[in-house]
C-alpha cells in the first residue's frame, strides 16, 4: 500500500505565472463541492467558493479569474455545464475539466466537442482532480 503524506504548507504554484492555482468548482450538490474544495485546498490549491448554476459559473469566471474550472454537467437553473463551458471559453481562454455521472455516447460526445483539458466520471476523489491539474500545468502525474 503506497501511503500518500500532505503537509499543510506544500502548495501548487503555476510556473507560467508564478502564483497559486486558482480553481473554481461548479457542482450544485454543497457536500459534494465542499469535499471538493476541501480536499483542493489540502493539496494547495487556492479555491474559489463553490457556485451551483451555470450562469454563477458565467459570472465567477468573469469575476475571479480561475486558472481552471472543474465544471459538473448537470447544474441547478436554466444554463446546462455544457451551455456555461461554452460561453466561459468563447470569452475567456480557461481550461474546463468536466464531471459527470453519465458515461453514454451522447454525453461524453457533447463534452469532447468542446475540447475539454479532461473529463471525469463520477464517483470523484481529489486525487483524479489533482492529477489532472498536475498533468495540465506542469505536465506531470502525480
Amino acid at each position: 500500500m503506497k501511503i500518500i503524506c500532505i503537509l499543510p504548507e506544500y502548495e501548487v504554484w503555476s510556473k507560467a505565472i508564478d502564483k497559486k492555482i486558482r480553481i473554481l468548482i461548479v457542482e450544485d450538490e454543497y457536500l459534494i463541492a465542499l469535499s471538493f474544495k476541501r480536499e483542493l485546498e489540502q493539496f494547495g490549491y487556492d479555491v474559489i467558493e463553490p457556485v451551483a448554476s451555470g450562469q454563477a459559473a458565467v459570472n465567477a469566471a468573469l469575476e475571479e479569474h480561475p486558472d481552471i474550472i472543474l465544471m459538473d454537467m448537470g447544474l441547478a437553473g436554466a444554463i446546462s455545464g455544457t451551455e456555461a463551458a461554452r460561453s466561459i471559453t468563447t470569452q475567456h481562454n480557461i481550461p474546463i475539466i468536466f464531471m459527470t455521472g453519465h458515461s453514454d455516447k451522447g454525453t461524453l460526445e457533447q463534452i469532447r466537442q468542446l475540447n475539454p483539458t479532461a473529463c471525469l466520471i463520477k464517483p470523484i476523489i481529489g486525487k483524479q482532480i489533482h492529477q489532472v491539474i498536475e498533468k495540465h500545468f506542469h505536465g506531470k502525474n502525480q
